[in-house]
């Protein structure tokens, strides 16, 4: 069976209400943040990932925000039919090593909240009046994990976080949009570039 080659376009707008992920050191009544030794700092390093068949795309990390403006379209790769039917979106907190060198994406990094867009509810296959994947723009919501702050979460709050099972407590919402192109084979396209419109940056 050949396979089509198609972009997946996402528009990554911006976060909200994201919740505190690191441990504030106490200096009398403020919060000294982890890098620049600043107080009264935003305990959350945010960034985006959206993933599918083993492709995944990043936004930068936004240092010491709870509600982030990236700004950015983004493009994945992808290739139907596939067995894969779900686009991951998640948030992650950089940790202290990807902060200070601007490399997001290790290891260490937690995940806020994941969210999971299905094929088969943001497109049809129908012979007649089909559509490619296509969604928003619009806000979803993360839930994981209850959002007090702990030193070490839990293997279960863990995986509540990472989607494997599900979240009991509101983590955040982002405002993205999700447009599936077709592509010519070969065809290369710039995997990120800032928006030029930002009209939609205050729904």
């Amino acid at each position: 069976m050949d396979l089509e080659p198609l972009d997946l376009l996402i528009r990554c707008y911006r976060c909200e209400d994201l919740p505190q992920m690191d441990f504030g050191l106490k200096t009398g009544l403020k919060v000294v943040d982890k890098v620049t030794g600043q107080a009264n700092k935003e305990l959350c390093d945010p960034y985006c990932t959206f993933s599918f068949g083993g492709e995944q795309i990043k936004t930068p990390s936004i240092q010491n925000s709870y509600n982030p403006e990236y700004n950015l379209e983004l493009h994945l790769d992808l290739n139907i039919p596939s067995p894969i039917d779900r686009i991951t979106c998640q948030v992650y907190d950089a940790d202290f090593s990807s902060a200070i060198t601007g490399v997001v994406g290790a290891s260490s990094d937690d995940v806020v909240g994941t969210h999971f867009f299905m094929l088969n509810q943001i497109s049809s296959t129908d012979e007649d009046c089909g559509f490619l994947p296509l969604y928003g723009p619009a806000w979803v919501c993360f839930y994981g994990a209850p959002r007090e702050h702990e030193t070490f979460e839990s293997e279960h709050n863990e995986k509540m976080n990472e989607g494997l099972i599900d979240g009991c407590a509101y983590r955040g919402r982002a405002l993205v949009e999700l447009v599936v192109q077709t592509k010519t084979p070969g065809e290369e396209i710039e995997k990120k570039a800032p928006l030029e419109d930002l009209s939609l940056i205050h729904i």
